[in-house]
């Protein structure tokens, strides 16, 4: 096997398939010979999928205040730990069941969501996954949010 040529069994469409070969001139011509092929386990994507992972590990560090402390402790801003997560939970309704959009009656000083549909259906999912018996509730909606939103990282990553 030459330098560059791929390894038994690793099919490259832009020099087998003469249609593709054709479609691929426009984004710099066929897989050339230098193109390595390689069977290891960190790839560019895992790489980069382990790089959001720590990224959003560390974000969640830098809330590990508020998280212990409270939403609500003066000194979260000087800990720069703020986070709309659970300030929305109760300031929405969400904590009380309340449904985004459709629910036409509020509970007292519960104002509407003003976020995009599609956001204000995952907060109130999210709602619905914090156990009743959960000590701050708070929180626990914001880790639920914080894996929620990793993974859709990840998945945004991957593709």
């Amino acid at each position: 096997m030459s330098r560059g040529a791929p390894e038994p069994g690793i099919v490259l469409p832009s020099k087998d398939d003469p249609v593709v070969t054709a479609a691929s001139a426009a984004i710099g011509g066929p897989a050339g010979r230098r193109l390595l092929v390689e069977r290891r386990w960190l790839t560019p994507v895992r790489v980069m999928l382990l790089l959001a992972v720590v990224t959003a590990l560390f974000g969640l560090a830098g809330k590990q205040h508020c998280r212990a402390e409270g939403w609500t402790s003066s000194n979260m801003y000087f800990h720069a730990c703020y986070s709309d997560v659970p300030a929305l939970y109760s300031g929405r309704g969400l904590d009380q069941g309340v449904f985004p959009y459709l629910d036409e009656v509020l509970p007292e000083g519960v104002e509407r969501v003003e976020y995009p549909v599609l956001t204000g259906v995952l907060m109130w999912v999210e709602a619905k996954l914090v156990p009743d018996g959960a000590a701050d509730r708070a929180t626990t909606y914001f880790d639920i949010n914080f894996l929620v939103v990793t993974g859709l990282l990840l998945a945004t990553v991957a593709l």
